[in-house]
């Protein structure tokens, strides 16, 4: 799923990117931002979490999340 998701951020930006690359990648991201959670829920909070995310799709896809700050 989060391929597909990752296949129309690419067309849409026009770059040659793998899919499959960004979408483990991000994937793996989630997975640990939600394990510091668990372990270390002071260290970040959801909202930083989310920042963090958007942060790592902008710099792949600067069109496409350039409204996010």
């Amino acid at each position: 799923m989060t391929e597909d998701i990752f296949s129309e951020l690419i067309k849409r930006e026009k770059n040659n990117l793998s899919k499959k690359s960004l979408s483990i990648a991000f994937q793996s991201l989630i997975m640990g931002l939600w394990l510091n959670q668990l372990d270390e829920p002071t260290k970040f909070s959801k909202s930083e979490s989310k920042k963090i995310c958007i942060d790592y799709l902008k710099t792949h896809f600067p069109k496409q999340f350039s409204r996010y700050s």
